[in-house]
């Protein structure tokens, strides 16, 4: 066991997760634009939580949790809205997605081509 995971329980990176993703939808869902400062905000502390994982089975337990039921198809969407955004900051939009794969709900999304009017083809 290393000294990452001691200090970091799998629940409350779970927890961070599912907050984060649910605060993040709610910014995205304000906004035109997915590149406002506090979307990405959201984006890069999320991408922390991933981060913090020790293991790849406790990222895949956190994307579950955070892409679970109707959260995916929006998360999704606004991470790669960012992702495609020419922003300097794309590329955590880009990352999130990665992580956001190893969910299968998510990937499901991903592979179906996002979930909404607004995905690129």
């Amino acid at each position: 066991k290393n000294s990452r995971e001691s200090m970091i329980p799998k629940g409350a990176l779970k927890a961070d997760a599912v907050s984060l993703a649910s605060r993040l939808i709610e910014a995205s869902a304000d906004s035109e634009n997915a590149c406002r400062p506090r979307i990405l905000s959201l984006v890069h502390r999320l991408h922390g939580v991933f981060l913090a994982c020790s293991r790849v089975s406790l990222a895949k337990e956190v994307a579950a949790a955070c892409a679970r039921d109707e959260r995916a198809g929006p998360i999704v969407e606004t991470c790669g809205a960012i992702a495609l955004s020419g922003d300097p900051l794309a590329y955590m939009g880009a990352q999130l997605l990665a992580c956001l794969a190893l969910s299968p709900t998510a990937a499901r999304v991903m592979a179906q081509g996002g979930a909404g009017e607004n995905c690129v083809e």
